[in-house]
């Protein structure tokens, strides 16, 4: 598995292409922002009047402002903070000491295994033993040999 040094780069990556709630916002501003440019620009080009292409041109110019400060407010808002990140990097696990825990979990699988092969089973289903505790039944009727 990747370490650490390897693994931050691209979680910061990752981190800065998510969006927060102030980010979103900013983000709604450009693309309308941007949808108006153009709906000014297209209008400018059908104006019959002078005065019209006139201010609408200033207004194109006023928007552009407002757009590229919104871009660059935009690129200057906080990334989302490593504790709501996408990803986490799972930390270091501790090293064991010698074969003892190796050895301690093969014996209880291997227990678990001769356990699981000495159950009886029917049509593949386990069949548990009865309890010493549930009743018997003692009415000749019932029980069939």
């Amino acid at each position: 598995m990747p370490s650490h040094e390897h693994l931050d780069p691209l979680i910061n990556l990752v981190n800065q292409a998510t969006l927060t709630p102030a980010k979103l916002d900013s983000l709604y501003r450009i693309t309308r922002y941007r949808q108006q440019l153009n709906d000014i620009a297209e209008r400018a080009n059908r104006a019959r009047l002078a005065s019209v292409e006139f201010v609408m041109r200033h207004y194109y110019v006023y928007l552009t402002g407002r757009y590229e400060r919104e871009r660059v407010n935009f690129d200057g808002l906080p990334s989302n903070p490593p504790s709501n990140s996408a990803i986490h990097v799972t930390p270091k696990v501790k090293p064991r000491s010698g074969a003892g825990g190796l050895r301690r979990h093969r014996r209880q699988l291997a227990r678990l295994i001769l356990a699981d092969a000495a159950t009886p089973r029917i049509a593949g289903r386990a069949v548990l033993p009865r309890a010493a505790t549930e009743p018997v039944l003692h009415d000749a009727r019932l029980q069939r040999r």
